[in-house]
């Protein structure tokens, strides 16, 4: 006998979804913009005292939960797996690497990441 009609609800990720916006509700969208900014500068502070260029804007009002970044002495695929073998979650954007680490991630997370860049 099959399944005729009717539809079925993703409960699981309804309760995700709530437990996620009540999350955002209780520490509030300013201070999550506020601490991935904090973050995503220091990983930029990070990256050009290692001598890799930041490829998208900084600017004051242009700034972004986002850096993209390359480096001149070893391929944007080479960074890519050395970061991605040690655990660290970035991508390969446009022979580029991109990371955006959001408002739960900590410093020595960052700190972390800009080690493992030789």
């Amino acid at each position: 006998m099959g399944f005729i009609g009717g539809t079925t609800n993703n409960g699981a990720g309804i309760y995700g979804l709530q437990a996620a916006l009540d999350q955002i509700s209780h520490v509030g969208c300013k201070a999550i913009e506020r601490r991935v900014l904090t973050l995503t500068e220091r990983l930029c502070e990070g990256l050009r005292s290692r001598g890799y260029k930041i490829l998208n804007p900084r600017g004051e009002d242009e700034a972004s939960g986002i850096v993209i970044f390359r480096g001149d002495k070893f391929t944007s695929e080479a960074v890519y797996r050395r970061l991605t073998d040690a655990g660290i979650c970035v991508s390969l954007r446009g022979g580029s690497v991109r990371v955006s680490p959001h408002y739960y991630y900590s410093e020595d997370e960052i700190d972390q990441l800009i080690r493992r860049l030789a």
